[in-house]
């Protein structure tokens, strides 16, 4: 699974909108929706990602 698949996934298990994850990731809805649809350079992504997956920890540590 390549790492926009993966943003995906994350965000639709985490029951968000891409406007409640760029919120969260300090990243625009608009890129996010290119991350997952692989319209970005892949190294940026790479870098991206961890950015990202770190929102999700820190929303996941609030709800539960």
């Amino acid at each position: 699974m390549d790492i926009g698949a993966k943003i995906k996934r994350l965000r639709l298990s985490n029951q968000l909108t891409l406007e409640e994850l760029a919120n969260r990731s300090e990243l625009t809805k608009g890129f996010l929706s290119q991350l997952e649809r692989d319209l970005t350079k892949k190294e940026i992504v790479s870098l991206l990602f961890l950015k990202i997956s770190s929102s999700f920890r820190r929303f996941n540590k609030h709800c539960f």
